[in-house]
């Protein structure tokens, strides 16, 4: 899509492979830092009956004319939330369905990924809906939050467990008659930087 003198959208291009992404939605985009023209594509789980892995992100590029991405990254798990490395071009990370974080090399042979966390309790839980790399370039981390109330920092050269998290809770006095309280996990969606600031969208 572009914009038109007149302030209007008008259609320009479109990305789609019968292969990959047929009876698919797309679950996240992103744009690269710094190569306008690349963008990044996350789609949700394969059909049952299909042969490709549910975990799927294609890069794709306004130069290629042609109905195929750039490269294609796979993993087990449905793909939630996608992004580039702003301080790493070649680095691509995925959080997924099942609360693992999942990095891609595009120098790799193999569609697999070259790092994911494990399954435990040591980070997320639940589906990772939104990430993001900030730092500088010579100290920088990973931050990722899930519908399981925590907000993650992650090194990533070393997915093994998160270098930090934060459990978030809503606390709640039922009553002033009955003043106990009880607390409920906070569900993020979404985050965002500005300034060293982080925003995050709790449900």
């Amino acid at each position: 899509m572009k914009t038109s003198k007149d302030g209007e959208v008008v259609f320009q291009v479109e990305f789609y492979s019968d292969r990959y992404c047929k009876h698919r939605s797309i679950t996240d985009v992103a744009f690269h830092p710094t190569r306008p023209e690349l963008l990044l594509a996350s789609y949700s789980e394969a059909e049952a009956g299909n042969t490709e892995s549910n975990g799927l992100v294609l890069l794709w590029s306004l130069q290629n004319t042609l109905e195929r991405p750039e490269f294609v990254f796979t993993c087990q798990s449905q793909v939630c939330s996608a992004a580039f490395s702003p301080f790493d071009s070649r680095i691509v990370i995925g959080g997924t369905y099942c609360g693992q974080i999942i990095i891609w090399d595009v120098r790799s042979k193999t569609s697999s990924p070259v790092l994911q966390s494990p399954l435990s309790n040591a980070g997320h839980t639940h589906p990772v809906y939104s990430l993001a790399v900030v730092g500088t370039q010579h100290a920088h981390n990973l931050v990722s939050v899930s519908t399981d109330g925590r907000m993650c920092a992650w090194r990533l050269d070393d997915l093994r467990q998160p270098v930090e998290v934060d459990h978030f809770y809503l606390f709640i006095c039922k009553s002033f008659t009955n003043p106990g309280i009880r607390w409920l996990f906070i569900f993020f969606l979404c985050l965002s930087f500005m300034s060293d600031v982080a925003f995050a969208s709790p449900c």
